[in-house]
Parts: C-alpha cells; sequence; structure tokens
C-alpha cells in the first residue's frame, strides 16, 4: 500500500510540474508575441520619415510651428517645429518646468515629445516615449490662431488652453 501512495505521490507531481512548465513556457510565449507586434505597430509610424527630399517635402502650417508657452501656467511650453517625420507629422515637444522638467531634460524623440500634423482646424498629436514602445493620441480644435495667440479644445475633456508665441 506504500508503494503505491509513492506512486500516486510521484505520478502527481509529475503531472503538477508538467503542467505548470506548460503553462510558463506558453505565457512567456504570448508575451514575445505581444511585444513583437507592439514594436513593429509603432516602427512603422515612428521610423519611416524622410522619404520626401527637397521641394517635395510638406510644409508644416507655419502659423502652428513655434515656441508657445501656457497663458494658465507659464512654465509650461509646447514647441511645434518644422521638421518632418512621415506622412504630413511633424515633430514637436513639450515640457513643464511646474514638474521640475527643463528643455534640456528631454530625450531626443523620448518623453515629451510628440508627432503632430494639421487637418482643417483639427491638431492630432501622437505622443512618443523614450523607448517608443507606446504611441499616445490626442487631438485639439484649434478655436483662434494668430501670430502671438493659439486658443485650442482639447477634444478629449474639452478643456480649453490658452498660449502665447514666445519664439
Amino acid at each position: 500500500m506504500k508503494k503505491r501512495l509513492i506512486v500516486i505521490a510521484l505520478i502527481s507531481a509529475t503531472v503538477l510540474i508538467a503542467g505548470g512548465a506548460y503553462l510558463y513556457v506558453r505565457h512567456h510565449a504570448e508575451e514575445e508575441q505581444a511585444a513583437e507586434s507592439t514594436e513593429v505597430e509603432v516602427a512603422e509610424i515612428v521610423t519611416r520619415g524622410g522619404a520626401y527630399y527637397g521641394d517635395d517635402a510638406p510644409e508644416a502650417d507655419e502659423r502652428v510651428v513655434g515656441r508657445w508657452q501656457s497663458e494658465e501656467n507659464p512654465h509650461w511650453y509646447r514647441v511645434y517645429t518644422s521638421d518632418w517625420e512621415t506622412e504630413d507629422y511633424f515633430w514637436g515637444k513639450e515640457w513643464n518646468e511646474d514638474e521640475d522638467v527643463l528643455e534640456t531634460d528631454l530625450r531626443w524623440h523620448g518623453n515629451g515629445w510628440f508627432l503632430w500634423k494639421l487637418e482643417g482646424n483639427t491638431v492630432s498629436e501622437l505622443v512618443v516615449t523614450d523607448g517608443c514602445l507606446a504611441v499616445i493620441p490626442h487631438q485639439y480644435t484649434i478655436t483662434s490662431i494668430t501670430a502671438e495667440k493659439m486658443t485650442y479644445t482639447e477634444k478629449r475633456d474639452k478643456v480649453v488652453r490658452s498660449f502665447r508665441k514666445v519664439q
């Protein structure tokens, strides 16, 4: 009877170990597959720039291009550049000195950077991160823009923001 209990215990332990190993390998494979699909998707968005040369490159709207300072928080800056990346998207960056972040703290095309394009009065932005593992979309509706001032409404939460051009 004792031998029979030992055999049953060994078989049970073997089944549990094999099942655990199978689940571990399966979970690890699913994580790798998810990571690979994310990397491919982001790479397509962020790394295809440079297809246009000379006069063929799209032009950024000069009304938007520049360094803007928030009227509500003078330590918050947004910069829209005419540096083209891909599919009518241009590079921009933002930082808030109240959060102890300076422009010099931003890593090139990492946290604080975004891709932007203007279609009609809608600005679409794709916020990027240091690892380029996430692209976060935002949309704003420009309600007023002059050479010195821009006001827009965030489509997500309807907050109105006003900026003055400082450079």
